[in-house]
């Protein structure tokens, strides 16, 4: 008897397997097995027995047998091939069976009972199968395994058969009889060692039993077709099978035994079955791959809070923990999410310029197959079956700052977090790249320098007063500013100064000559580029330490012969206290050989009053008014190649300055601040006592911004007959050392 349910495999077809992608995974299928047989073999016989003897006979013998099959068989399967299986199941039998035979007649002992006899036969048994057995290996699979055929179906093999080695048979054989002359009874103990006379093995009676159910050397398998994203399926079912022949005449034959009469046989087998398969799969993990180019990624705003200036791609995979490019079976929904974004007020420090709002400077955006959630913070899979996602972050903001997050439900309800390939501790990626959780992108620093606190502001290049930083904090130069529609971001090793310089193209060269002079990085915007107060860090969020204000410098007419002022008219501490530089828009009463070269000294001379420098001395102190005439032939005077003029009368044409030291020509010969071309004359007391008059030779103006306080060049004390004009005045000079570009520091402090 086969074994019926093996065939009837309609109930397991019910989904087709997915051939998107190969799996590589590990399931089980559990298999429970209960089978009951019952045969009954029942015959009536008539005739003689021991010669003349009329006699009649009934014979009955019933098996009755229950199977259990229970087991589990592991499978793996690589590209669609079968891989190593292992199987373990248990059969486990136990059943008995009985054998009647009763006969009776007549006999020519009239002793008993007038003349009739009865012999009863009758034995009972019962025997057992350990749960063990052997399996039958086809040539194509393990037994008791899975295999993946070519087209996607799957065959369940289901090959073993009992251990009967192993059978333990236990029950009693016993005969009676009664004869004319006496009552016989022989009793047969029924083991594997003492076979009952004419009964049937148990041992063979199970094996036969097992083989015509659930084994034999035929495959005995079932196919169907499985859905591998269900992660199993469950099958059960109950046959029950009918079979025997129900009526068999039987010939007499003449001879000293002779009978006739009918026999009967039938079977029944019930079949119970439950097939179940699970999947375990090897732990998954959720990669997060951020999309190229991350590492040099910078973020960029638009032209407003609304408007996306660039965008960053990002994508989430699972794959088996442990094993990058191995795609398992496991898929769920992926979720994306932006943690802690920035929400800085507008674009960049100056835009707008106001009315800025503090939106997400980080949101999701559009992608195929992707759900935006809450206000751009969120980003989710429309589908919550899939192995991998793609999302994109729009960026709102030259310095937009955040973390993603990324969690996949699984199908099973699980939730697995993703983090960076290699790098299980890492489960939110920087958007940009952030190492050093600045909030300032590591490409920019890895170019400019930094790697500091978002609020770091120590600049000491150029070496300039003795307050650190130019009042913008790191974060600050790297969010940067938007000139003309291009982010402008500043040096975070050298102080910088911004400018809004409303005079154009003329004054490129000293703002040019101011660079060079003082080592300041000078950032430039146009008019309307800064709100009237010119407060550069105006959108202030991040890093602020405190407001920093720009230069503005201006063409406007001023008095003839005066080429620029910084207003107002005072000392000044740094930009805050300056309102503007002017530089005079008529510069016609400058010879046009020297005009653009004395306008650049001018930009850069006044752009030093507007961060502290002052005139190496004050005028009028011992200066002398234009073309004095001198009589005195005791005085004594020199040409500018220092021959003796003795002409009297002789007019000094220009001013002349009397003072030795301090005073607005005196200090560094090279020097921006110094007042190169002023006097034409300077007096002195000669080394004869004698007033002496020296003509002052022409010199270049000057190209930097000195760092001494004694007089260079022709106001060197080495310089013969004269150190004309000395050095500079009591906390004049150092010109360098009095620039201050930074605000946060409040008033210069008093000079020594």
């Amino acid at each position: 008897m086969r074994f019926p349910w093996l065939v009837s495999c309609g109930l397991l077809a019910a989904a087709t397997l997915c051939l998107a992608a190969p799996d590589d995974d590990t399931g089980e299928v559990r298999l429970w097995v209960r089978a009951t047989y019952t045969g009954v073999h029942t015959r009536q016989l008539r005739g003689h027995h021991g010669g003349e003897q009329p006699s009649e006979k009934t014979e009955t013998r019933t098996d009755r047998l229950q199977l259990i099959f229970a087991g589990t068989s592991s499978w793996r399967l690589k590209d669609w091939a079968p891989g190593p299986s292992s199987s373990n199941c248990g059969v486990s039998a136990s059943g008995g069976g009985s054998f009647n035979v009763t006969e009776t007649g007549v006999t020519g002992c009239l002793k008993h009972r007038g003349g009739r006899f009865t012999s009863i036969d009758r034995g009972a048994w019962s025997y057992s199968v350990p749960g063990k057995c052997k399996p039958l290996l086809p040539a194509f699979s393990p037994a008791g395994s899975v295999v993946i055929l070519p087209n996607g179906v799957w065959r369940l093999v289901l090959l073993c058969y009992p251990n009967v080695d192993g059978v333990a048979a236990k029950g009693n054989w016993t005969q009676r009889r009664t004869s004319c002359d006496d009552r016989q009874r022989d009793d047969y103990p029924i083991d594997r060692e003492n076979e009952p006379p004419e009964g049937t093995v148990a041992a063979s009676l199970v094996a036969d039993a097992f083989n015509d159910t659930l084994g034999g050397t035929d495959d005995q398998s079932v196919d169907g077709t499985w859905d591998t994203d269900k992660k199993g399926f469950f099958a059960s079912g109950r046959i029950v099978r009918r079979g025997g022949e129900p009526h068999i005449d039987l010939g007499g034959k003449a001879g000293e035994n002779t009978w006739s009469g009918d026999e009967s046989r039938y079977w029944t087998a019930d079949i119970q079955y439950t097939v179940s398969y699970d999947v375990k799969p090897p732990p998954v993990e959720c990669i997060i791959e951020p999309g190229a180019p991350y590492a040099e990624w910078l973020p960029a705003g638009g032209a407003d809070e609304q408007t996306v200036g660039n965008t960053l791609g990002l994508s989430a995979r699972l794959q088996v923990k442990g094993e990058p490019g191995r795609t398992p079976l496991q898929k769920g929904r992926f979720r994306f999410e932006l943690a802690d974004s920035s929400t800085e007020p507008g674009v960049a420090l100056n835009l707008p310029l106001k009315g800025a709002k503090t939106d997400p400077d980080l949101r999701f955006g559009e992608c195929p197959g992707m759900t935006p959630k809450d206000q751009g913070r969120v980003s989710e899979t429309t589908a919550a079956d899939v192995q991998s996602a793609s999302a994109v972050v729009n960026c709102y903001d030259y310095g937009a700052y955040g973390r993603v997050r990324v969690t996949c439900q699984l199908t099973d309800g699980s939730v697995v977090y993703g983090h960076l390939e290699g790098q299980p501790a890492r489960e939110e990626l920087a958007v940009p790249r952030d190492d050093n959780n600045n909030h300032v992108a590591d490409a920019w620093e890895g170019t400019r320098g930094g790697g500091q606190a978002d609020i770091w502001d120590a600049e000491s290049e150029p070496a300039l007063d003795r307050f650190e930083g130019d009042g913008l904090s790191l974060y600050e130069e790297y969010r940067g500013l938007v000139h003309q529609g291009a982010i402008a971001r500043l040096h975070p090793a050298l102080r910088d100064l911004v400018i809004v310089n409303e005079m154009g193209a003329d004054a490129e060269p000293g703002l040019k000559l101011f660079e060079s002079a003082s080592g300041i990085n000078v950032v430039r915007l146009s008019r309307g580029e800064l709100p009237a107060d010119r407060v550069v860090n105006i959108n202030s969020g991040t890093g602020f330490i405190a407001p920093q204000h720009a230069l503005r410098l201006v063409s406007e007419p001023l008095a003839e012969g005066i080429i620029g002022i910084s207003l107002p008219d005072r000392v000044k501490s740094s930009p805050a206290d300056c309102d503007k530089t002017v530089i005079n828009r008529s510069l016609a009463f400058l010879p046009d050989a020297v005009r653009d070269t004395l306008r650049a000294v001018g930009v850069a001379h006044e752009l030093g009053h507007s961060l502290g420098a002052q005139h190496h001395g004050d005028s009028g102190s011992g200066t002398t008014r234009e073309d004095v005439v001198i009589n005195d032939r005791g005085s004594r005077i020199y040409g500018v190649d220092g021959t003796e003029i003795a002409t009297r009368p002789y007019t000094l044409h220009g001013l002349v300055e009397g003072k030795r030291n301090g005073g607005e020509a005196s200090g560094a010969q090279d020097c921006i601040m110094r007042n190169s071309s002023y006097f034409q004359w300077v007096s002195q007391l000669d080394r004869l006592g004698a007033m002496a008059y020296y003509a002052v030779p022409a010199t270049a103006p000057g190209n930097l911004f000195c760092a001494t306080t004694a007089g260079t060049g022709l106001n060197a004390p080495a310089n013969t007959p004269t150190c004309y004009f000395g050095r500079a005045a009591n906390g004049r000079g150092a010109c360098l050392t009095h620039l201050r570009v930074s605000d946060r520091w409040g008033p210069a402090p008093a000079a020594k």
